[in-house]
């Protein structure tokens, strides 16, 4: 497993630690930008990430799930289709074993 999606399940598991009581999907998706930005000038690769990060092919599963044939990204699509932050969050996890085919 890669660093970012394992970081990603530490998240899931214990995310007061990282975003405090308030679990939105906004910051996580500018967490994960983050950590990619912060990778680019190291030596360390994110095995795998970027191609189902910033290539598209996470993206492009959540908007073919969710029949979206217009640009938004996969954070937009997700909070649409959620009542709440906390549901949208919960729904990222879902949709990402989903896409990881755990």
């Amino acid at each position: 497993m890669n660093d970012l999606i394992e970081f990603l399940y530490k998240i899931r598991n214990k995310p007061v630690l990282y975003f405090g009581n308030r679990r939105n999907l906004t910051h996580l998706s500018n967490f994960i930008l983050g950590f990619l930005i912060g990778r680019e000038g190291t030596n360390k690769e994110i095995e795998g990430s970027t191609n189902w990060f910033t290539n598209g092919s996470f993206q492009d599963f959540v908007a073919k799930k969710y029949q979206i044939t217009f640009s938004q990204s996969w954070d937009n699509i997700i909070e649409f289709h959620s009542s709440s932050e906390n549901e949208a969050f919960d729904l990222f996890f879902k949709l990402l074993d989903e896409f990881l085919g755990k």
